[in-house]
């Protein structure tokens, strides 16, 4: 109904939280508590037993939907697993020190970060991949454009491996007769360089 914004001097301890509206809930519950002992002071022992057991029958029917869900979240084990099939990444794992997608990842909707994310921390290498709950847009352009001259260029770091998810950019780089074109192969169907 309506909104009303934090002063600036306060907006920044609250952005740690992400949203100064969750802190609501131990105000709102401590209010329904003083509301309970409220009206259970005014009622007999009697009245006070229906309505206690009234409000728990009502608390579980309401809850019953979230509760399935969340007995069948947890009781089925989902099956996932990782797109870097191929052989060649057990290699790599001890060939490089670290990994780096261009564009880099932020919780992709393909979920490809979770896939080198996991390898990366399974063989101890570095990686620009990941899901970030806040980032600086401007900075995350400015490091893929470096990222990009540098695949362009053929300025690679010898001790990291790079998969390119950007297409034209793989296309300029499969073009330029000065890189190493043996170095540009693809692999459980991502472009690669491997310098």
């Amino acid at each position: 109904l309506f909104e009303y914004p934090l002063p600036p001097g306060l907006k920044q301890f609250t952005e740690t939280f992400r949203t100064h509206g969750r802190f609501i809930w131990p105000a709102l519950y401590g209010l329904m508590i003083l509301i309970l002992i409220g009206v259970m002071r005014q009622l007999g022992p009697r009245w006070r037993a229906v309505v206690l057991s009234a409000a728990l029958l009502f608390q579980l029917a309401d809850s019953s939907t979230a509760l399935s869900g969340v007995h069948t979240r947890f009781s089925n084990s989902p099956q996932w697993s990782s797109v870097l099939n191929d052989p060649r990444w057990e290699v790599w794992a001890s060939q490089y020190d670290s990994i780096v997608v261009a564009p880099p990842l932020n919780n992709d909707t393909e979920d490809l970060w979770l896939s080198i994310t996991k390898y990366a921390a399974q063989n101890r290498l570095s990686t620009n991949s990941g899901n970030f709950s806040r980032y600086n847009t401007s900075l995350y352009e400015q490091e893929y454009q470096a990222l990009s001259t540098l695949l362009t260029n053929g300025n690679f770091d010898a001790s990291t491996i790079y998969i390119v998810l950007d297409d034209d950019l793989w296309a300029k780089m499969t073009r330029n007769s000065n890189l190493d074109q043996t170095k540009l192969i693809t692999v459980d169907l991502l472009h690669i360089v491997t310098p």
